[in-house]
Protein backbone atom coordinates (compact mmCIF):
# COMPACT_ATOMS: atom_id res chain seq x y z
CA UNK A 1 0.00 0.00 0.00
CA UNK A 2 0.76 3.69 -0.30
CA UNK A 3 0.95 3.92 3.49
CA UNK A 4 3.46 1.06 3.58
CA UNK A 5 5.78 2.26 0.80
CA UNK A 6 5.81 5.82 3.01
CA UNK A 7 6.64 4.08 5.95
CA UNK A 8 9.90 1.76 4.35
CA UNK A 9 11.43 5.10 2.53
CA UNK A 10 11.03 6.95 6.17
CA UNK A 11 13.31 3.55 7.30
CA UNK A 12 15.36 3.59 4.43
CA UNK A 13 16.32 7.26 4.95
CA UNK A 14 17.00 6.81 8.64
CA UNK A 15 18.98 3.95 8.15
CA UNK A 16 20.71 5.28 5.69
CA UNK A 17 21.73 8.75 7.67
CA UNK A 18 22.54 6.47 10.80
CA UNK A 19 24.63 3.77 9.17
CA UNK A 20 28.56 6.12 10.05
CA UNK A 21 27.52 5.15 13.38
CA UNK A 22 26.22 2.01 13.67
CA UNK A 23 29.92 0.58 13.42
CA UNK A 24 30.80 2.77 16.08
CA UNK A 25 28.07 1.28 18.53
CA UNK A 26 28.77 -2.23 17.24
CA UNK A 27 32.55 -1.43 18.68
CA UNK A 28 32.13 0.74 21.56
CA UNK A 29 32.64 -2.10 24.23
CA UNK A 30 36.17 -2.07 23.02
CA UNK A 31 36.88 1.89 22.15
CA UNK A 32 39.38 3.39 23.62
CA UNK A 33 37.95 6.52 25.66
CA UNK A 34 40.17 8.82 23.43
CA UNK A 35 38.38 8.05 20.62
CA UNK A 36 35.06 8.40 21.42
CA UNK A 37 34.97 12.05 21.78
CA UNK A 38 35.37 11.80 18.27
CA UNK A 39 32.55 9.53 17.82
CA UNK A 40 30.26 11.88 19.22
CA UNK A 41 31.07 14.43 16.59
CA UNK A 42 29.82 12.11 14.01
CA UNK A 43 26.56 11.31 16.33
CA UNK A 44 25.74 14.89 16.37
CA UNK A 45 25.79 14.82 12.49
CA UNK A 46 24.09 12.26 11.88
CA UNK A 47 20.71 12.88 14.41
CA UNK A 48 21.03 16.45 12.48
CA UNK A 49 20.59 14.70 9.37
CA UNK A 50 17.61 12.16 10.31
CA UNK A 51 15.69 15.77 11.85
CA UNK A 52 16.16 17.65 9.17
CA UNK A 53 15.83 15.27 6.00
CA UNK A 54 12.60 16.34 4.27
CA UNK A 55 11.87 13.40 2.96
CA UNK A 56 11.44 11.69 6.11
CA UNK A 57 7.13 12.46 6.46
CA UNK A 58 6.21 12.75 8.74
CA UNK A 59 9.08 14.19 10.35
CA UNK A 60 11.22 11.93 13.07
CA UNK A 61 9.07 12.83 16.10
CA UNK A 62 10.00 14.18 19.16
CA UNK A 63 9.33 11.64 21.18
CA UNK A 64 11.08 9.09 19.12
CA UNK A 65 14.06 11.58 19.18
CA UNK A 66 14.26 11.43 22.81
CA UNK A 67 13.94 7.67 23.41
CA UNK A 68 17.08 8.20 21.05
CA UNK A 69 18.94 10.35 22.99
CA UNK A 70 18.09 7.90 26.53
CA UNK A 71 19.87 4.70 24.58
CA UNK A 72 22.67 6.60 23.41
CA UNK A 73 23.59 7.68 27.12
CA UNK A 74 22.70 3.93 28.52
CA UNK A 75 25.48 3.00 25.66
CA UNK A 76 27.97 5.57 26.95
CA UNK A 77 27.43 4.52 30.46
CA UNK A 78 27.35 0.86 29.59
CA UNK A 79 31.03 1.53 28.39
CA UNK A 80 32.41 3.91 31.01
CA UNK A 81 31.17 0.90 33.84
CA UNK A 82 33.02 -1.89 31.70
CA UNK A 83 35.97 0.55 31.97
CA UNK A 84 35.93 0.34 35.58
CA UNK A 85 34.90 -3.46 35.75
CA UNK A 86 38.73 -3.60 34.51
CA UNK A 87 40.19 -2.32 37.06
CA UNK A 88 39.79 -1.97 40.46
CA UNK A 89 38.73 1.58 41.29
CA UNK A 90 38.91 1.77 44.48
CA UNK A 91 42.34 -0.12 44.94
CA UNK A 92 44.11 1.01 41.84
CA UNK A 93 46.52 4.03 41.74
CA UNK A 94 44.48 7.70 42.36
CA UNK A 95 46.99 8.79 39.52
CA UNK A 96 45.54 5.74 37.23
CA UNK A 97 41.94 6.56 38.27
CA UNK A 98 42.03 10.45 38.05
CA UNK A 99 43.17 9.95 34.47
CA UNK A 100 40.38 7.42 33.90
CA UNK A 101 37.59 9.68 35.73
CA UNK A 102 38.92 12.74 33.91
CA UNK A 103 38.56 11.19 30.44
CA UNK A 104 34.94 9.53 31.57
CA UNK A 105 34.04 13.02 32.25
CA UNK A 106 34.65 14.34 29.39
CA UNK A 107 33.01 11.89 27.05
CA UNK A 108 29.66 12.36 29.70
CA UNK A 109 29.75 16.19 29.50
CA UNK A 110 30.68 15.96 25.59
CA UNK A 111 27.16 14.11 25.25
CA UNK A 112 24.89 16.26 27.55
CA UNK A 113 26.52 19.22 25.71
CA UNK A 114 25.55 17.94 22.12
CA UNK A 115 21.98 16.96 23.17
CA UNK A 116 21.93 20.55 24.77
CA UNK A 117 22.98 21.91 21.44
CA UNK A 118 21.12 20.57 19.65
CA UNK A 119 17.64 20.40 21.49
CA UNK A 120 18.04 24.35 22.90
CA UNK A 121 19.69 25.56 20.27
CA UNK A 122 20.23 23.94 16.60
CA UNK A 123 16.77 22.88 16.72
CA UNK A 124 15.33 26.06 18.33
CA UNK A 125 15.88 27.56 15.18
CA UNK A 126 13.41 29.28 12.44
CA UNK A 127 12.69 25.56 10.74
CA UNK A 128 10.34 23.32 8.95
CA UNK A 129 11.16 20.62 11.57
CA UNK A 130 11.28 22.47 15.13
CA UNK A 131 12.17 21.66 18.21
CA UNK A 132 8.77 22.32 20.56
CA UNK A 133 9.82 20.97 23.97
CA UNK A 134 12.27 22.21 26.57
CA UNK A 135 15.93 21.60 26.10
CA UNK A 136 16.61 18.05 26.41
CA UNK A 137 18.12 16.82 29.82
CA UNK A 138 19.14 13.18 30.17
CA UNK A 139 18.54 12.23 33.90
CA UNK A 140 20.76 8.99 33.65
CA UNK A 141 23.60 10.92 32.11
CA UNK A 142 23.26 13.34 34.79
CA UNK A 143 23.28 10.22 37.55
CA UNK A 144 26.38 8.83 35.77
CA UNK A 145 28.04 12.61 36.28
CA UNK A 146 27.20 13.21 40.06
CA UNK A 147 28.45 9.15 40.61
CA UNK A 148 31.97 9.97 38.83
CA UNK A 149 32.01 13.07 40.59
CA UNK A 150 31.52 11.79 44.16
CA UNK A 151 33.98 8.59 43.48
CA UNK A 152 36.68 11.07 42.52
CA UNK A 153 35.65 13.14 46.05
CA UNK A 154 36.20 9.82 48.26
CA UNK A 155 39.64 8.30 46.37
CA UNK A 156 40.89 11.78 46.80
CA UNK A 157 39.82 12.06 50.28
CA UNK A 158 41.01 8.20 51.01
CA UNK A 159 44.42 8.61 49.09
CA UNK A 160 44.81 11.87 51.20
CA UNK A 161 44.66 10.26 54.73
CA UNK A 162 46.55 7.29 53.29
CA UNK A 163 49.51 10.11 53.02
CA UNK A 164 49.11 11.48 56.47
CA UNK A 165 49.65 8.32 58.42
CA UNK A 166 52.22 5.79 58.16
CA UNK A 167 52.54 2.47 57.12
CA UNK A 168 51.99 0.55 60.81
CA UNK A 169 49.34 3.10 61.54
CA UNK A 170 47.42 1.99 58.61
CA UNK A 171 48.19 -1.36 59.37
CA UNK A 172 46.80 -1.04 62.71
CA UNK A 173 43.27 0.43 62.06
CA UNK A 174 43.07 -1.60 59.15
CA UNK A 175 42.57 1.33 56.17
CA UNK A 176 42.63 -0.58 53.67
CA UNK A 177 39.48 -2.41 54.15
CA UNK A 178 37.19 1.18 54.88
CA UNK A 179 36.50 0.82 50.95
CA UNK A 180 35.53 -3.13 51.13
CA UNK A 181 31.62 -1.51 51.17
CA UNK A 182 32.28 0.06 48.00
CA UNK A 183 33.87 -3.36 46.56
CA UNK A 184 30.52 -5.46 47.15
CA UNK A 185 28.62 -3.08 45.03
CA UNK A 186 28.62 -2.04 41.69
CA UNK A 187 29.21 2.09 41.86
CA UNK A 188 28.71 3.10 38.64
CA UNK A 189 25.62 0.74 38.19
CA UNK A 190 22.76 4.02 37.85
CA UNK A 191 19.66 2.20 39.18
CA UNK A 192 16.83 4.22 41.29
CA UNK A 193 16.57 1.02 43.65
CA UNK A 194 20.33 0.40 44.23
CA UNK A 195 20.38 4.53 45.33
CA UNK A 196 20.18 3.20 48.99
CA UNK A 197 22.59 0.88 48.38
CA UNK A 198 24.73 3.10 47.46
CA UNK A 199 24.23 5.84 50.20
CA UNK A 200 24.51 2.81 52.97
CA UNK A 201 27.91 2.18 51.38
CA UNK A 202 29.13 6.00 52.22
CA UNK A 203 27.42 5.75 55.38
CA UNK A 204 30.00 2.18 56.30
CA UNK A 205 32.71 4.20 55.10
CA UNK A 206 32.33 7.21 56.66
CA UNK A 207 31.91 5.37 59.95
CA UNK A 208 35.24 3.89 59.47
CA UNK A 209 36.84 6.79 58.63
CA UNK A 210 36.47 8.50 62.12
CA UNK A 211 38.99 7.02 64.21
CA UNK A 212 41.56 7.73 61.64
CA UNK A 213 40.29 11.51 61.13
CA UNK A 214 40.66 11.50 65.08
CA UNK A 215 44.10 10.10 64.38
CA UNK A 216 45.12 12.72 62.32
CA UNK A 217 43.35 15.71 64.08
CA UNK A 218 45.82 14.39 67.49
CA UNK A 219 49.05 14.26 65.29
CA UNK A 220 48.20 17.50 63.84
CA UNK A 221 47.87 19.25 66.99
CA UNK A 222 51.14 17.47 68.12
CA UNK A 223 53.28 18.18 65.42
CA UNK A 224 52.39 21.67 64.59
CA UNK A 225 51.43 23.42 67.41
CA UNK A 226 52.83 21.19 70.32
CA UNK A 227 56.40 20.63 69.63
CA UNK A 228 58.07 24.06 68.04
CA UNK A 229 59.39 24.70 65.20
CA UNK A 230 63.00 25.66 64.85
CA UNK A 231 62.63 28.15 62.38
CA UNK A 232 59.39 29.60 60.55
CA UNK A 233 60.46 27.48 57.62
CA UNK A 234 60.34 24.34 59.02
CA UNK A 235 57.07 25.79 60.31
CA UNK A 236 55.81 26.33 56.84
CA UNK A 237 56.53 23.15 55.81
CA UNK A 238 54.99 21.70 58.40
CA UNK A 239 51.89 23.29 57.79
CA UNK A 240 52.19 22.26 53.39
CA UNK A 241 52.56 19.23 54.94
CA UNK A 242 49.02 18.80 56.89
CA UNK A 243 47.47 21.30 53.80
Amino acid sequence: SQENEKLRKNAEAISRHLAPVQPGFQELHAASLGTIMGFIDTIEVCLGNVWTDPAIVPAYPEKRMENTFRVISKAFGGRIEREFKESDVWQASFSDVRLKLNECLRICSKWKDCMGHLTKIAWKQKMEHRWKGAGYVDHYLENVIIRMNEIFELRSQHDELLRLLSADEQKEMKVEGFVDPFRKINSFYMNEVLVATWQNARKQYERALEPVEKEICQKLRKEVFQEPASTPTQLMREFQRWR
